[in-house]
């Protein structure tokens, strides 16, 4: 949630300046740079997706080598998904 702030911040504060009236009418920079950060945001999208599949075989594994039996801590807990071995990514 912080990545997505802080990017959200920079968008709004830089966005503006990349409209400059000696651009105008096509606004060749301002269209490169907002569909070189569509194809970015894609790209990053796609690693995540990856990463989420990843952690969730590796979890899978993991519980089917040895099956956990949560405790109450574990289930209503206030734990990570770090921290908690029975938590499976949605994507």
């Amino acid at each position: 949630m912080a990545f997505i702030s802080v990017a959200f911040a920079l968008g709004n504060a830089l966005g503006p300046q990349l409209f400059q009236a000696k651009d105008a009418p096509e606004y060749t920079p301002a269209r490169v740079t907002l569909l070189a950060s569509q194809i970015a945001a894609a790209f990053l999208c796609v690693l995540v997706h990856l990463y989420y599949r990843t952690e969730n075989a590796r979890r899978d594994r993991r519980s089917q080598a040895q099956p956990a039996i949560l405790s109450a801590e574990e289930k209503w807990g206030n734990l990570t998904d770090k921290e908690n071995r029975s938590f499976r990514y949605v994507y």
